[in-house]
């Protein structure tokens, strides 16, 4: 997925919510993203000391802002 590469390619990654991937501007040409219909998208980078461990990938494909801000102290 497009979404998890560009965060993973950022020298300083952030948290990304996306309330309806399929029609964000800047995802909504990704094939994943038109391909399985993706609505709602939580991109959490996992960082140890400023470096990049992981990344957690979260989707809803039927419920456009699934996640919202009061949800990301779950992640943090």
């Amino acid at each position: 997925v497009n979404i998890v590469r560009n965060i993973a390619a950022d020298p300083t990654p952030q948290i990304l919510l996306l309330k309806n991937a399929v029609e964000d501007p800047t995802y909504q040409r990704d094939p994943y993203i038109q391909y399985q219909s993706v609505k709602s998208v939580l991109v959490a980078p996992l960082m140890e000391m400023g470096k990049l461990n992981g990344i957690i990938y979260l989707e809803n494909r039927n419920k456009e802002d699934a996640f919202t801000p009061e949800k990301l102290d779950i992640i943090k």
